[in-house]
């Protein structure tokens, strides 16, 4: 489990070199792993289950399992690597 802490800027205009954390730390945001929310990892395994993910399709993959999450059938991209993910109808905005 990782952590995380909200950080404290100074007021505007000034300048602080260096920004304080304010403790305590808590169980890390949603924002620190990477969104998704509950149930985000099992969904990302069944989205990639199927064939390999790596380089440029890691983006993509994590794109393609927060659309299935949140319930997104259709996507309108010139990215042909979306055409892999099986739930997806992907469409060209151009065509």
């Amino acid at each position: 489990m990782g952590f995380c802490s909200a950080a404290v800027a100074g007021a505007a205009g000034q300048t602080n070199p260096a920004p304080q954390i304010t403790p305590p730390l808590r169980p890390a945001c949603a924002c620190s792993r990477g969104g998704g929310g509950e149930g985000f990892l099992e969904i990302y395994r069944e989205v990639t289950a199927h064939f390999p993910v790596r380089g440029n399709l890691v983006p993509d993959a994590h794109l393609a399992a927060l659309l299935r999450q949140h319930g997104v059938r259709r996507l309108y991209t010139v990215d042909r690597d979306f055409r892999k993910f099986n739930f997806l109808e992907v469409a060209d905005p151009f065509a």
